[in-house]
């Protein structure tokens, strides 16, 4: 069994790839959510395929949108990450989960972070960060912005 759930990945690469969304909600809404997020799918695009896996003990699900063969992987996935992702990720929210569970933040979804986040946990989280490295050297550009940095520097 875990073999297989393990190749999933690699299975969704061998068809095109996928739009990756790590959601976490709490056990009790993954079916709420489920049902939320596919009708938010069908109704973007009722041709858009799934794949959801996960660690559904712990309310995490990946919930990859496939990207059509002999479509531009790239452009897709622009397409998909600034619409279709932001109301899956609202839905998440909404239900009190979040956009990122077990891969975290990064610098990928720093964005997200600063969408999603509770500004008193980001503000202590960049204060920390510029306690420790003033010069933003440790994982620089992770995570959250030095405290000199604006969103859009």
């Amino acid at each position: 069994m875990w073999r297989l759930r393990e190749t999933i990945p690699e299975g969704e690469k061998r068809r095109s790839g996928s739009v990756k969304h790590d959601i976490s909600v709490p056990l009790s809404s993954i079916q709420r959510f489920l049902d939320l997020a596919g009708a938010q799918v069908r109704s973007y695009d009722a041709d858009l395929e799934l794949s959801v896996y996960g660690h559904v003990g712990d309310g995490n699900l990946h919930y990859n949108v496939l990207i059509p063969a002999g479509v531009d992987r790239l452009e897709f996935t622009r397409r998909i990450e600034s619409s279709l992702s932001l109301q899956l990720y609202d839905t998440a929210a909404a239900l009190g989960g979040t956009f990122s569970a077990e891969h975290g933040v990064g610098r990928f979804k720093k964005h997200l972070l600063e969408r999603y986040g509770d500004p008193g946990r980001i503000a202590a989280m960049r204060r920390i960060k510029t306690a420790f490295d003033p010069a933003d050297i440790m994982n620089s550009g992770a995570v959250v912005r030095p405290l000199d940095e604006t969103p859009d520097s």
